[in-house]
């Protein structure tokens, strides 16, 4: 039995196991009540496989090319040539900048999940700017860096000007710092 709690509906693998497990055992054991409660439980099998096929095709979590791009659509972001678990990550960080008053931590959520990390940090800058900065394993490239710079840009409050830094595990920073190598040798961080 798998149950798939985005929709609150339980789908039966095995419908001709739950039926025949219903039936009393006098009934089982006759070849055509048999057979009939098994033609049966075939066709529902095959009914509810199809409508469950469907219905999971529509959930954002196992969206897949046109739904997600439907999905898109609806909170108002584009694919602009993301793939499917890219684009499902911005999908995600739009609704929440849609129903949200883009607070720090809101801001903060909103680049984790547009950068697929959580190591996300924020600080205020000489009034009235701050600059939010994320580590991550390798570099973005130039279309990548770009789109979440503009998705940012976006969010932000627009009296407070952001500087948005990304580093990569190993950046040039102090030794205290998990993801730095040291001031002796490492990676520049960049604003993006």
């Amino acid at each position: 039995m798998t149950t798939y709690s985005t929709t609150h509906l339980r789908y039966e693998p095995d419908l001709k196991g739950e039926i025949l497990d219903l039936v009393p055992s006098q009934f089982r054991t006759p070849t055509n009540i048999r057979a009939l409660l098994e033609g049966l439980a075939h066709g529902t099998q095959i009914a509810e496989d199809d409508a469950f096929a469907v219905l999971i095709s529509l959930v954002l979590d196992t969206a897949t090319h046109d739904q997600l791009d439907r999905w898109g659509r609806i909170v108002g972001e584009q694919r602009g040539g993301l793939i499917d678990d890219d684009y499902r990550r911005f999908i995600r960080a739009r609704m929440l900048a849609n129903r949200t008053a883009a607070g720090y931590e809101d801001q903060l959520e909103i680049l984790s999940l547009i950068t697929g990390t959580d190591r996300c940090f924020i600080r205020d800058l000489a009034p009235p700017g701050y600059e939010m900065w994320f580590v991550h394993e390798e570099a973005f490239d130039d279309a990548q860096a770009g789109r979440v710079r503009r998705f940012m840009d976006g969010v932000r409050p627009a009296a407070k000007p952001l500087v948005l830094v990304e580093a990569v595990t190993g950046y040039f920073g102090p030794d205290l710092d998990p993801w730095a190598l040291g001031f002796d040798e490492g990676l520049f961080a960049r604003a993006l």
